[in-house]
């Protein structure tokens, strides 16, 4: 498949966001905001204020594997930028006759100490 090429009007984002994880080639890729959303309303029902519990930032990615790739285990941290990412998903496809594919699901974390520290 070749790239797409912009030609007349509003110029688009195009492509899929590349995976962080070493050694994995992006097919697909998700981002969101995560959260739960509360809304606070007064004595009448009317609406008062909004208020977020647990804001963070959610990522997956469709990918495929270079052959010498390491499994990752849910809890291991992936640095996106400055921002650390813990894995939540981690999904090994295989079939004959064809490369195997992996599901990856981050979340966003905002810890600076280390494990054991």
């Amino acid at each position: 498949m070749s790239a797409l090429t912009h030609k007349l009007g509003t110029q688009l984002a195009t492509g899929a966001t590349a995976s962080p994880v070493a050694k994995t080639h992006t097919q697909s890729a998700r981002r969101s905001a995560g959260g739960e959303l509360l809304i606070i309303r007064d004595a009448t029902g009317a609406d008062l204020s909004v208020y977020v519990t647990d804001p963070h930032k959610e990522q997956s990615f469709e990918a495929v594997m270079a052959a010498d790739c390491d499994d990752k285990e849910i809890g291991d941290v992936v640095t996106v930028g400055t921002q650390q990412f813990v894995v939540t998903q981690w999904e090994v496809s295989e079939q004959n006759e064809d490369v195997k594919r992996v599901s990856i699901g981050l979340r966003s974390v905002a810890i600076a100490a280390q494990a054991g520290s």
